[in-house]
C-alpha cells in the first residue's frame, strides 16, 4: 500500500469517539495516545480508548506491532504506585 493510500484509509482512527481527556496523535504510521491518569477511573478510562482503537484497527484488516508498543507512565502524586495500568491490546 502507497503512502498516500495509507495515509487516507488510516485516518478514519481519528474518528473514533474516546474519552473526553484523551488525545490521539498520528504520524506517518506511528500513534500515541495520550490521558492523564490520576485516579483507577482514569486508568480505566484509557484501557477502554485502547481497546477502541485495537478493535478498529482490527476491523480496518491491520496489526498493530506488538514488538512496538510502549507504554510510558508520567507520575502524578496523585497516582500512587500500586496503581501501575496493565493494558491489553485485544481485539
Amino acid at each position: 500500500m502507497g503512502p498516500v493510500l495509507f495515509v487516507e484509509y488510516i485516518n478514519e482512527i481519528t474518528e473514533i469517539p474516546l474519552n473526553e481527556d484523551s488525545h490521539l496523535i498520528l504520524f506517518a504510521d506511528d500513534m500515541v495516545l495520550i490521558h492523564p491518569l490520576v485516579d483507577s477511573e482514569s486508568i480505566n478510562k484509557l484501557q477502554e480508548d485502547v481497546q477502541r482503537i485495537s478493535a478498529h484497527i482490527f476491523n480496518l484488516g491491520l496489526k498493530l506491532n506488538l514488538k512496538k508498543y510502549k507504554l510510558q507512565i508520567l507520575r502524578t502524586s496523585k497516582l500512587q504506585d500500586s496503581q501501575n495500568p496493565t493494558l491489553s491490546l485485544e481485539k
